[in-house]
């Protein structure tokens, strides 16, 4: 939040059941490890800092001279690793076991990702590391060597977010400043050149930090405003649905 405070609520009765107040600066992300037992935040003030739930006290405070403001976090598939996009042109990688150390041999870079909250994510077998730029490209590195496997000029203006789909692994979709969600066909090996669909959020462009996330078959966008599409027929779900991704019993219809 702004006010450099995380909230916790309960969800049942909808009351604050606790709150984090110990960042100096605006709270960026919070990322759930170990089982959900722990978790760990980011924020304006530069530092990475992580907490048991439900204790309001830190327990492992990581800041260092040469770091910047980490806008996104993504948790490995494997769990063991989180990859943090850092506004000074490069993604790290922290481990998430007791020390939570940096991985030093691990560093992924070359995309232009300062000034902006571009969405870091990972392809769900984690062989891959994904993210958008600032010049509007969607980058892709090889998780074990490091390396640029491939770019993508997706959108025109800023690359804000980019996910890969948890069960098409052939598909990822992308969202940019020009208003656009782009959903893409990965031809393995060979390119990732095929717009599956576009669909056009102009009317809520002006949302500049977005995050995209799949939640079953839909695809979700948001942040401060929620849009859900289903990944087939790409077109907005009924306001309704958005309980949906609180309440999976709830089913909405797609018809």
């Amino acid at each position: 939040m702004n006010d450099k405070k995380i909230v916790q609520w309960d969800m049942n009765s909808g009351q604050i059941t606790q709150e984090y107040d110990q960042h100096l600066g605006p709270v960026n992300t919070i990322t759930f490890v170990d089982n959900n037992r722990r978790f760990v935040t980011s924020s304006d003030d530069k530092s990475l800092r992580v907490w048991e739930f439900g204790i309001p006290v830190v327990i492992k405070y990581i800041s260092e001279p040469h770091m910047h403001s980490m806008p996104s976090i993504s948790l490995h598939p494997n769990l063991n690793w989180l990859a943090a996009q850092s506004l000074d042109n490069q993604i790290l990688i922290y481990g998430t076991k007791e020390r939570f150390q940096l991985n030093k041999k691990k560093r992924f870079a070359g995309h232009i990702a300062a000034g902006y909250a571009c969405q870091v994510n990972f392809s769900p077998d984690g062989r891959f590391v994904m993210s958008g730029d600032g010049e509007g490209k969607c980058w892709f590195w090889d998780w074990k060597s490091c390396k640029v496997f491939r770019t993508l000029k997706c959108h025109d203006g800023v690359c804000i977010g980019c996910v890969w789909h948890p069960l098409e692994q052939s598909r990822v979709a992308t969202c940019g400043w020009d208003g656009l969600i782009k959903y893409w066909a990965f031809v393995w090996l060979l390119s990732l050149d095929k717009v599956l669909t576009k669909v056009n959020r102009s009317k809520w462009a002006r949302e500049r930090d977005v995050t995209c996330i799949f939640c079953g078959e839909a695809m979700c966008f948001s942040r401060g405003i929620s849009r859900m599409f289903h990944s087939n027929r790409y077109r907005d779900v009924a306001p309704a649905a958005i309980k949906m991704y609180w309440e999976p019993a709830a089913a909405p219809s797609w018809n």
